[in-house]
């Protein structure tokens, strides 16, 4: 389920300007959204509020009944945004690892997609050493639903 009533997100340049002012957005669990817009819209900021990256300036964001500042904790929420993983100062292979444990499964599963693609070469390299394309792909992997690459929930 998700839940955004009354948020606003600014920042950059543009604070008198909001990337995002949502009044009310509510889906239940099992419906579908989706979401289109022009460059520049806010479908990015939209996301990354939902799973916590940006902070509302108001108003209520919650996923599956959280607060989206605890949406790390929940294995059913999943993206292929880089900024999620790309903190973390280690290896893909670690990052595969760090991000199966804290969905709750084994890296087992997610490594052996890697490697079927023909990126075992890279698990071993940070992710800034990767080019844009091998990040899309390991960011790809890390999103898949947790019953197809991490437990079922």
């Amino acid at each position: 389920m998700i839940e955004i009533i009354n948020a606003r997100v600014r920042y950059g340049r543009k604070m008198d300007r909001p990337a995002i002012d949502v009044e009310k957005l509510l889906a239940n669990e099992g419906e579908r959204i989706i979401i289109i817009g022009s460059n520049g819209s806010g479908k990015t900021t939209l996301l990354r509020l939902l799973l916590g990256l940006v902070q509302a300036e108001s108003g209520t964001v919650k996923v599956f009944g959280k607060d989206v500042s605890r949406t790390y904790e929940e294995v059913r929420v999943s993206t292929n945004l880089s900024e999620v993983y790309s903190i973390i100062n280690t290896s893909v292979k670690d990052i595969i690892r760090i991000y199966a444990e804290m969905k709750g499964g084994e890296a087992d599963e997610p490594l052996g997609m890697a490697r079927k693609f023909g990126l075992d070469k890279i698990l071993d390299r940070k992710i800034f050493q990767l080019s844009t394309g091998q990040k899309r792909m390991i960011a790809n992997i890390l999103a898949c639903p947790a019953g197809r690459a991490f437990r079922q929930y």
